[in-house]
């Protein structure tokens, strides 16, 4: 009977067990693992990806000089920085080596990934590129080559291309108003102070396409800084037979339009040169002056360096050219539309 007892109250007391445990906690029963399968291991969780880290990537270049050129030349890094998400510094040495020098120097302490340059020199300015390329930091020479085997790439305005294109399309325009016989008196403006065998190679490129012409260069002056006016004034004054201005540069072209104006020489000295801006478009249409103009593509160069040192710097990608030569673009006087078409597209980038 008393065995009997145990047993009844082991029956309760485990009923009464089951009814009072809390059903939150409970957690199905494993199921059995099919006749011919093993039990599956249970997977450990993985731990969660860590954030992988964003290289800020810092690229610092100059321009030389306060023109237009050189202001949308900067515009094309800006613009091209901002869509590929990182950091540009920007200064101009304003002509100047010391500035030059004090500014890239700066630039290789702050610790940049990249250095593109629009040298003042291209045989001073190769120590300075030399200098940042022994810190391991690569270097671009953007529109005007610097003399140095430590250079990593280029895009270069070849001085020599531009100068044959301008006096290309000047050939014609001789031939119609002198022929071959006739004498041209001519004046060159230059800008040898900046970059002496640039400037000459804009000259020589311009004369080895007008040799079947009789002309006579009466005259050949520097006009960098705010003396472009007055050399042309002068030039003009001493060369009363003056028939022709070429000026490898835009402050010369400026400078021969407003000086001619002013000298009530319009429509008896025309002028012909490199470079192009807004500004030169609005006097290609306002005067018979300036009848041809050879321009550059300053914004899309800056893309271009810009972009190159980043794929670099990202992928290890290497420039399909090391040395690339930008094309030349012909204004002319005798196409109002293109003249119209180039100062547009000029002036969205100036902005």
């Amino acid at each position: 009977m008393k065995k009997l007892f145990l047993i009844v109250f082991a029956v309760v007391l485990a009923l009464s067990l089951i009814a009072c445990a809390p059903t939150a906690t409970e957690e199905p029963a494993a199921e059995e693992p099919a006749a011919g399968e093993s039990a599956e291991e249970p997977v450990a969780d993985e731990p969660a990806d860590e954030p992988k880290e964003v290289k800020t990537i810092v690229i610092a270049a100059t321009g030389l000089h306060l023109d237009q050129f050189t202001n949308v030349l900067m515009n094309g890094y800006r613009s091209k920085a901002e869509e590929l998400g990182i950091e540009i510094l920007i200064a101009n040495s304003e002509l100047s080596l010391d500035k030059e020098a004090e500014t890239i120097n700066n630039f290789i302490e702050a610790g940049i990934d990249a250095l593109i340059i629009e040298p003042v020199s291209p045989s001073a300015t190769a120590t300075l590129a030399e200098a940042a390329a022994a810190r391991g930091i690569p270097v671009f020479a953007c529109a005007i080559p610097i003399i140095s085997d430590e250079i990593f790439a280029s895009s270069i305005n070849d001085p020599y291309d531009l100068g044959t294109v301008a006096g290309e399309a000047t050939a014609p325009w001789l031939e119609e108003n002198f022929g071959k016989d006739a004498p041209i008196n001519c004046a060159l403006l230059t800008f040898d102070s900046a970059d002496a065998e640039g400037s000459e190679s804009r000259i020589k490129g311009f004369q080895d396409q007008v040799t079947d012409y009789d002309l006579n260069f009466v005259a050949r002056q520097d006009v960098l800084g705010d003396k472009g006016f007055q050399v042309v004034t002068d030039i003009l004054t001493q060369n009363p037979d003056l028939d022709i201005i070429y000026s490898n540069c835009e402050v010369g072209l400026v400078a021969a339009h407003n000086a001619i104006v002013a000298a009530g020489r319009v429509g008896e000295v025309f002028a012909f040169g490199v470079d192009c801006s807004a500004q030169l478009c609005d006097m290609m249409l306002e005067e018979e002056i300036i009848l041809v103009a050879v321009a550059q593509a300053p914004f899309e160069q800056g893309q271009y360096a810009v972009e190159t040192m980043y794929n670099y710097i990202m992928n290890g990608t290497l420039p399909d050219e090391k040395h690339m030569k930008m094309p030349s673009i012909l204004v002319q006087k005798s196409d109002p539309e293109g003249i119209a078409e180039f100062k547009a597209n000029w002036e969205e980038r100036a902005k």
